[in-house]
């Protein structure tokens, strides 16, 4: 009986993994894209754009970029930066930060299985400076996806208004 659990623990663990770098990637995607409508010179040259260099960026190199992006083009349209004003995207900078933490966690942690039945749906093993269990409920899971959906509807919001 205890095989068996634990046997369905790592096929849960590997899906609920899986399903979260999913979900982050079309968030990346995204990203991609964004970058790509704003610097295309023409259509020809689209497809070299992605496989060229976005492909061979990495996502905190494409985030740094959405981010010098959409700071220009606030400037441009009469943002000025005080102390007080906040950057326009803020918040999207701040919930595709949020989900970038979780995203390493899930990409670069070792899944931990549990011998007994437990009331999470995940656990992530961090070895930094010590061992630190990472639990994840089905409930804490869902928000994190709901995060990322959120960050690429966002991201594709601002496609729109290229």
């Amino acid at each position: 009986m205890e095989e068996n659990h634990q046997a369905n623990c790592y096929h849960d663990a590997f899906y609920y993994r899986g399903k979260f770098i999913d979900h982050f990637n079309i968030l990346e995607r995204s990203i991609d894209e964004y970058i790509a409508e704003y610097i295309k010179a023409d259509k020809e040259r689209e497809l070299d754009l992605y496989t060229i260099v976005i492909n061979r960026l990495t996502f905190q190199s494409k985030l740094d970029c959405f981010i010098a992006i959409t700071k220009k083009i606030a400037v441009e349209s009469g943002f000025i930066k005080t102390e007080k004003a906040k950057w326009p995207q803020s918040d999207i900078y701040k919930l595709i930060q949020e989900a970038k933490d979780e995203r390493n966690k899930f990409a670069h942690f070792y899944l931990h299985i549990p011998e007994e039945p437990v009331d999470y749906i995940i656990a992530l093993m961090e070895f930094r400076d010590g061992g630190e269990l990472h639990f994840y409920s089905k409930e804490k899971y869902d928000d994190l996806l709901v995060k990322i959906a959120s960050a690429d509807a966002l991201v594709n919001e601002l496609i729109k208004e290229l």
